[in-house]
């Protein structure tokens, strides 16, 4: 211990701090390189994703549009349907046939659903005129 001086300590700590900051930077160029290198690894892969993507997007966007035309032909089909069932059902009170708790039941549904997508005045006023007369 006697031949160690504060000098020696000293030197001996600024070599250790030197070695420490050398890594330190080796480890930081280290770690751009890598990066620059994967970054032009991946460069084609991420432009690919990208189109991807936007393909995807592009043909979800067109699958929700078809969609929405489907459903309003849907739409316009059921109203129809229902019209007709209307029709139907006031045709045989018009003849006085009778109508029993299921068919009451029927008709007021699809009275109901009917008029909630619009309907008519002609279908609205027919269920009218038998309610008045108590057929309904």
């Amino acid at each position: 211990m006697e031949f160690i001086t504060l000098g020696a300590i000293a030197g001996a700590i600024a070599l250790i701090v030197g070695i420490i900051k050398g890594l330190k930077y080796l480890y930081h160029e280290f770690v751009a390189w890598a990066d620059k290198w994967l970054q032009r690894g991946l460069e084609p892969l991420i432009t690919k994703q990208i189109e991807i993507e936007e393909k995807f997007e592009n043909e979800i966007f067109e699958l929700k549009e078809q969609l929405k035309d489907v459903k309003e032909d849907f739409n316009i089909e059921k109203q129809l349907t229902r019209k007709n069932e209307l029709m139907r059902i006031f045709g045989l009170l018009q003849r006085d046939v009778q109508l029993d708790a299921s068919e009451i039941k029927h008709l007021k549904k699809y009275y109901d659903e009917y008029t909630y997508d619009g309907g008519n005045s002609y279908i609205k006023d027919e269920y009218e005129k038998h309610k008045k007369a108590g057929k309904i």
